[in-house]
Formats: structure tokens, sequence, C-alpha cells
């Protein structure tokens, strides 16, 4: 490698000669970071990663030109000089952690950062790795200061914002590359271990294999030759055979000791994730030095109107966001205040970059954001043309790479098909163009309920959706709509929807329209025959007969491969014309009234009626109401001559009362709930 063979120079010229140009610096760091690349594995083990001793060069010079220049604010290069060399000493450096924290150390006392003296009494139980492979956490570090008091603040104002800003992106620099080595290069490294263990372990068998196969062939070819005398010596030879093999297993079962000690030992489940899972504790443990400085970045969001420089704010709202990454309890402590400031923060540069790192924490903890995810779908209605880009870029990345479900609220996305900014108009039409390629089209299908439910009848009062937006959004979506099954499914679960509908014109109107962008077959035209009772009352409106009009000619179509269908159109027509004139109207209004009886009582006696007892209990027969049955059968007895003349009348009140009456006496009657097939709701819409 001539990067690494060029080294000295390297540093010589790069962290010596031109050590106040820290683009040249920048530039060197990025570089060799080459060096660091993972290599290719071989033989299916991977290779020894490049590392620097502790006590190299490079490091020290690195750590001089970051706090020699934090104070030079004239110099813009320092934060991107700052990312790549904390990048290079955690791909280089035999001891990152330790190095990147002395620097972090070093940056707060020169910017006037006390946070009180140094914590002698810190945790001794923390598990011990190779210097290869982890940081010692051993050394004394600072004391947070919990008190917040106004001598602090005066400090803290004090301090220019530039060096607070700068300090913040070190330490979310320090956090990442933390979490990243540990994640990562740790990782790399355990398994790198343990795949020689077992690539040891297997070699090892494959010898003793051998050796056995060897011995019984020999022991099987001389038995045939040899005499008794031989025979003997030949089991003396197999004896000490054995006792070499055993030597050998001794000095494996010696091996596998020693990498029991760096695992943490054989009886752990993994390992390799409780090594991770232990150092990550560590770092986030109050008395480490990155947790000291979290209730100062807390300090800086939380007084906005102290700290009023967006720049500042921005840096430590990114530094807490890069802290919660590296634990599950941190980011469940802080999301409450990430998503206070995203409906809050006056500052459109916070908000966008809050939704921009909403990617990292969904693809980390999907399950910790599940309850926030209504904030944040509603960042596609914030105010900021910026904000609401972000919000769609991350929110359709994220369905797309499904890491979140494209359920209820995914009509925000639909929203955006009509949005004024023609960039967030044509991200969102290309994200459903997208969408509908999923599943052979069913992943757009299976969210068109929600989308229509949501939308249709305006969308409710937080929308005012017109019906002009609304036809472009449908329009649009139903391009995409062309199986059978999905257009015979949407046009029952439309029709059952008019059924329901209630007394709103626009909400007819757009049911309609729907209906109307439906390409219809044979089965779905006899639905709407055959359930012309449910919107027949609906049809006294001019657009939702125009749009019915469109589905007849539609129909129509179909007429030169079927013509067996004329008959449906037919009287489908018919019944749509007749519905238009005075008796018509009279009567689908009469039917509609009646229908809506019809499923009000059986809703009624299906939950045993809202104001009277519950039908389900059964009635006592007492003494009393025997007497009164008594009463009733003498005075029916009596108004004999009446039942004649009314014959019709009395046998139906006669069959009702002693259908009611059975259901009194007999106490073991269970009534059964009621259903009216008319009254069965699809819940979709």
């Amino acid at each position: 490698n001539q990067i690494s063979n060029k080294l000295n120079d390297i540093i010589e010229i790069a962290f010596v000669t031109k050590a106040k140009n820290l683009n040249f610096v920048h530039i060197s760091c990025v570089l060799l970071q080459m060096i660091g690349t993972c290599r290719k594995t071989e033989n299916g083990v991977r290779p020894k990663p490049y590392r620097l001793a502790k006590t190299h060069r490079l490091f020290e010079l690195l750590s001089k030109i970051i706090v020699e220049n934090f104070n030079v604010t004239s110099n813009d290069k320092w934060t991107p000089m700052l990312e790549s060399a904390i990048d290079v000493i955690f791909k280089l450096a035999d001891n990152p952690i330790k190095h990147v924290e002395n620097i972090v150390k070093k940056l707060a006392a020169k910017a006037g950062l006390k946070l009180g003296k140094q914590n002698q009494q810190q945790s001794q139980t923390t598990n011990e790795v190779p210097s290869h492979v982890m940081d010692d956490f051993n050394d004394p570090i600072l004391e947070p200061d919990h008190q917040s008091n106004p001598s602090q603040r005066t400090i803290l104002t004090d301090i220019s914002s530039l060096i607070l800003t700068r300090f913040f992106n070190c330490l979310g620099k320090v956090a990442i590359g933390i979490l990243y080595y540990i994640d990562c290069t740790m990782k790399e490294e355990l398994l790198r271990r343990k795949d020689l263990k077992e690539s040891g372990k297997t070699n090892e068998k494959q010898k003793q294999q051998s050796i056995k196969t060897k011995t019984k062939r020999g022991k099987n070819k001389r038995t045939r030759d040899m005499d008794g005398d031989e025979a003997s010596m030949n089991e003396t030879l197999n004896i000490s055979m054995l006792t070499s093999i055993a030597s050998k297993q001794n000095i494996v079962d010696e091996v596998d000791t020693e990498m029991d000690q760096v695992f943490g030992g054989a009886e752990a489940e993994d390992p390799v994730e409780n090594e991770i899972t232990s150092h990550i504790q560590t770092i986030c443990e109050k008395n480490s030095l990155l947790m000291q400085y979290v209730e100062l970045i807390l300090h800086i969001i939380s007084h906005q109107n102290v700290y009023n420089d967006e720049l500042l704010q921005l840096s430590a709202i990114i530094c807490l966001c890069k802290y919660m990454l590296l634990s599950v309890d941190l980011c469940d402590r802080q999301l409450h205040t990430i998503f206070h400031l995203l409906k809050n923060s006056s500052h459109e540069n916070v908000r966008v970059t809050i939704v921009v790192l909403m990617n990292d924490f969904y693809l980390k903890y999907p399950l910790a954001l599940a309850s926030y995810s209504s904030d944040v779908y509603g960042c596609l209605r914030d105010r900021s043309v910026n904000v609401r880009l972000a919000a769609l870029k991350t929110i359709s990345n994220l369905i797309l790479k499904e890491m979140v479900k494209p359920k209820g609220q995914i009509s925000e996305i639909a929203m955006c098909i009509i949005d004024e900014h023609s960039q967030i108009a044509s991200l969102a039409i290309s994200f459903f163009m997208e969408l509908s390629k999923r599943q052979h089209g069913d992943a757009l299908f299976n969210i068109l309920p929600d989308i229509l439910g949501n939308l249709v009848g305006g969308g409710g009062e937080n929308r005012n959706l017109s019906e002009e937006d609304f036809e472009r959004i449908m329009e649009f979506l139903f391009k995409f709509i062309h199986k059978e099954r999905h257009t015979e499914s949407l046009s029952e679960k439309l029709c059952q929807r008019f059924h329901n509908a209630d007394n709103d014109p626009r909400l007819w109107r757009d049911l309609a329209y729907i209906m109307s962008k439906l390409s219809y077959n044979e089965r779905a035209l006899k639905y709407l025959l055959d359930h012309y009772s449910w919107y027949a009352d609906k049809l006294v409106d001019d657009k939702v007969y125009e749009y019915f009009n469109v589905i007849l000619n539609c129909g129509k179509k179909l007429l030169t491969t079927k013509p067996e269908l004329k008959v449906v159109i037919d009287e489908l027509s018919l019944k749509i014309e007749q519905a238009r004139t005075t008796n018509g109207i009279l009567i689908a209004v009469q039917q509609a009234q009646k229908i809506k009886q019809k499923v009000n009582a059986g809703r009624g006696r299906g939950r045993g009626g809202r104001g009277g007892t519950t039908p389900s209990r059964a009635v006592r027969s007492t003494p009393q109401r025997k007497q009164q049955q008594r009463r009733k059968q003498k005075y029916s007895s009596s108004s004999s001559d009446e039942k004649e003349n009314n014959q019709d009348t009395s046998e139906v009140d006669e069959k009702d009362f002693i259908h009611k009456t059975k259901k009194r006496t007999n106490p073991r009657t269970k009534v059964k709930k009621r259903v009216d097939s008319d009254d069965e709701d699809d819940n979709d819409f």
C-alpha cells in the first residue's frame, strides 16, 4: 500500500509543515482514511484491521491542530477538518475512544466550560476488553453540575455562540464515531476472532479424523498378517497414538479457554452481542464523559430566548439527536423534547434537520417512534416549503424501504399531489407511481380505503379540500386501478358507503365521481343494478346523475364483446332516468327512509334498545304478570266479533302479542341479535 509506505512523509507535510492550512489537513485526513478500509476475507476468515500504536505521532499532531484552531473563529474550515480528523482517529488508532475523550476535555477547558471537579468514584465494574477492541474507561472524568444556577447561565452567555457551536459539533461527531466504532469496527473484530476460533476447531477435528482413519486401516491390514505377539505390539502402538491425540486435544482445550476469556466465557448465549451491549451501556452511564454534557445541551435548547442564535440551536439539536442514537433508553427520554421542537420551533432549519434525522431514528428504533407517527406526517402540512419537502422525502423513503407501513396517515401524502410547490407535487406523484409497481398493484390498492376515508366529503375541517382538488387527486390515483377484482371490490364498497351516507350532497358527489373512474365489468354492473335502492335517492343531485351516466356509457362499451349485457344496461338506465322524475324522487326518498328505519330498528334490537331493558335478559314470570295475561286473554275472547271484522289486523296483532308474551313468560329463552342484511357496513371508508 503506497499510502502506508509514505505515511511518515504525509504526516510531516500535512500536519507539520502545512498545519495551519486546515483545508489541506482535511484533504490529507480523507486520504489517510483509505488505510483503514476493510480488506476482503481470505479463506473464510476476516483479515485483521490495520491499526497504529496508541502513542503514534499522528494522533498527537491531529489533537494539537484541533485544539489550537478551536478559537480561531475567522477560519470556517475547522468543522470539516475536525470531522475528517476524528474519522482518522477511529479508523487507525488502537485505542480511539481515549484519544477523542482527551480532545473533548481540552476543548471544554479552552471554551471555559467548567462542569465541576473530577470524579474519583467511577464504577470499577466495567468489563475489560483487549486494547485492540475497546478503550479503557478507568480514567478519571468530570462530574456534571446538575444545578442550573444564574451564575452558570451568565458564564454560558459570555461564551461566543460560535465556540459553543463548534463544541457541540465535536460532541456530536464523537458520539457518532463511538457508535460506529462499537457497532461496526469492534463487532467485526469480535466476529473475526470468533471465526478464527471456529476455523481452528474445524482444522483440529479434520486432523483427528484423518489420524483415526489411518490408524484403523493400518490395524486391519496388520491384523491379517501378524501373529499374537505382533498383535500385542500393535495394541501398544495404538495406545501410544491415542495418548498423543489426547495431548493434542488438551492443547486445543487450552486455546478454547483463552478465547473464552476474550469473549466472556462459553456460558454466554451470544458473546458478541453481549460485548456490544455492555460497552454501549458503559458509554451511556451518567458519569461518562459524553453524558456530562446532556444537561448543557438541553439547557441551550430550552432557553431559545436567551440563546437565540439559529446556528447554535441547530448544532445543539443535532448533537442531542446523535446522542439519542447511542441508546434506546436515552432516545425514549428525549423524544418528547425533539417532537416539541419539531412543532414549535421558530427556526425553519431546525425543523428541517429534525425531519431529516427521522430516517436514522426509524431505522434504529422503529418501535420507539410508533406513537409519534401522526406528528411526523403532520410535517407535510407545515407552513414551510422546505419542511414539507424534507418530510415527504423522509416518509416516502421509509415507506418504500418497508420501514413504515403506509396506513392511517397516507392521505397526507395524497394531499401533496396538489401542493402549490411543483417539486413537492412531482415527488408525491413519483411516490405513488413507484408504489403502484409493488406487489403487482396490491400495495397501492390496499391503501386506497385509508385515502378515500380521509378525503371523501372534503376531508374534514382541518383540510377543507375543494371538489376540484379532490377530483384531481382521485383522477391520478385511479389511473393505476386496472384489475377486475380491484374494480369489483371498490364498486361494492362504494355502494355500501352510498347506502350509509348522511344527508350530505358533497359526500354523494365525491362517491359518485370515484365510481365513475372505475372500469366496470359484467359483475360490477349487475351489482349496481341489484343495489339500486342504495343510491336511488342521491340521483336528485345533478352531478351524481351525471357521474352515473358516465358509468352507463362505460358499460355500453362492453356490448361489443358481451351483447347479453344490454338487458342489464337498459334496465339500469331506465331506473336512473325514472329516479329523476317527480314520482321517482318521492319513491326513492320513501324507500331510503324505510331502509334507514329498518336499519335503526335492527340496530336497536341488536343492542337491546337504547332506552329500554336489554332483551337478552329473560323476564321472570311472576303471579302479577300471570293475572295480567289472563285478563288480556279474556279481553281477546270477548271481542271475537271485532276480530272477524278486522281479521287481517287482529291476526297480526294477536301473533305479535303471543310472540311477545312467550318471550316474557319463558325465562330460558335466549333472544338472538337480529342483523339486517342491509346493515352490513364496510369500515374501510
